[in-house]
């Protein structure tokens, strides 16, 4: 086999590659939609962070997602913008701010749930249920949740 068949064969028979060129298409068509809503890929598990985890602090977020601070904070201050968000002063910590989703950030996320069902549908549809509900069992494994 020469080289080009074994880096090709190698490639291809990668599980990382593949994860990723999913991911990527996943992002794209999660990206689509979000900006139906005028919300980037970026914004979009902030939002759903601070929807689930109400009063989260910036520094909380970026440890979940292992972002950098300045990627939170960016995507924070467009959802501020937006009215989907408001900081408030931390009660403990001067340097810190809770943040909390405002009327119009809540009453978003059926429009996000919808979407994430969407996007997770299509992907998963050329799959059997037996077949769909074995990968999502392994995932968690693969990831250590």
């Amino acid at each position: 086999m020469n080289v080009r068949d074994e880096t090709r064969a190698i490639r291809e028979a990668s599980f990382g590659w593949r994860i990723q060129r999913l991911a990527r298409r996943m992002d794209e068509r999660m990206g689509t939609e979000l900006a139906k809503l005028g919300l980037s890929l970026p914004q979009f598990p902030v939002m759903m962070t601070v929807l689930e985890h109400e009063g989260v602090t910036q520094a909380e977020i970026a440890k979940r997602y292992h972002r950098p601070a300045y990627v939170i904070s960016r995507a924070l201050d467009g959802l501020q913008e937006q009215g989907l968000v408001e900081r408030r002063p931390h009660p403990t910590s001067r340097r810190a701010h809770e943040i909390h989703a405002t009327q119009a950030g809540a009453a978003l996320s059926p429009r996000l749930h919808a979407i994430v069902e969407e996007v997770n549908a299509e992907t998963l549809a050329p799959l059997s249920d037996a077949e769909r509900e074995a990968l999502l069992h392994l995932l968690p494994k693969l990831l250590g949740d």
